[in-house]
């Protein structure tokens, strides 16, 4: 193999290293993008059966129009938020099937709670419809607090998965440059070896050659690179020196048998 080809071989390893590298940081990150979002996503969901519970308690105590209207916007903008697929993962959604239905029979449960609003002043006189309205609120805050638990619990196993994407993702990235910096190594010292190891033969002929020992038998090397060539170019010097050297052996045996001819 050429030497250019060596070359080339490492700088396609170390860019494929490279390329992966990024594909996992890509991928990486944008798993912490998603989880990121889950997490806004529940803690809007939090937020907003929080102020449920708010609304509702000052309707129950006020009997006002204003606390049942933010009651309806809130609970239409939660509705919306759990009808939406922000959460892909198979294992919460046992949970988020869980906080839709218990927000179904809060609603539920505050309808009733308004229905009994034009007979609050009976009321005072009947006991059975104002154990039905403490029942009915008290059922519809254990919901809302069942709620607020799902959701928390829900907030919690995502930041989990969130920790486990980033410790993966650091422990990755060191072994990811370790191995690069080992196989750069590794490959800086196959191409090193393969380069200087026969430059080096070279270099010890060359000075054998340069205190005129010329008698060393030529050695035969598989190289098939540019000092391969270099190598039999050598080689081929050597033979030529040879015949030089013989030729002029015989100028001068001739030289010293005839005498010089003018």
């Amino acid at each position: 193999m050429k030497i250019s080809a060596k070359l080339r071989t490492g700088y396609i390893f170390s860019a494929a290293i490279v390329i992966f590298a990024g594909i996992f940081i890509y991928i990486s990150f944008k798993e912490m993008l998603i989880k990121n979002r889950e997490l806004k996503y529940v803690d809007t969901i939090s937020h907003n059966v929080v102020e449920l519970n708010i609304l509702a308690n000052e309707y129950l105590i006020y009997r006002e129009k204003r606390p049942k209207t933010q009651w309806d916007i809130v609970i239409d903008i939660l509705r919306r938020l759990l009808g939406e697929a922000a959460i892909q993962a198979s294992s919460h959604q046992s949970s988020l099937k869980e906080i839709r239905e218990d927000i179904e029979i809060v609603r539920t449960h505050f309808s009733d709670l308004v229905s009994l609003h034009p007979r609050s002043k009976e009321m005072d006189t009947d006991e059975l419809l104002l154990q039905t309205q403490n029942r009915i609120q008290g059922l519809m805050i254990l919901k809302l607090q069942r709620v607020l638990s799902n959701t928390a619990q829900l907030k919690n196993q995502i930041g989990d998965e969130l920790i486990h994407i980033q410790q993966f993702m650091s422990w990755m990235s060191i072994t990811l440059i370790m191995v690069t910096a080992l196989m750069s190594i590794v490959i800086g010292i196959i191409v090193s070896r393969s380069i200087t190891s026969p430059i080096k033969h070279l270099m010890r002929r060359a000075e054998s050659i340069g205190s005129g020992n010329l008698e060393d038998p030529l050695e035969s090397t598989d190289w098939k690179d540019e000092i391969g060539n270099l190598s039999s170019s050598f080689d081929q010097m050597v033979i030529n020196l040879k015949s030089l050297r013989i030729n002029l052996k015989l100028i001068r045996i001739n030289y010293k048998i005839v005498g010089p001819t003018f």
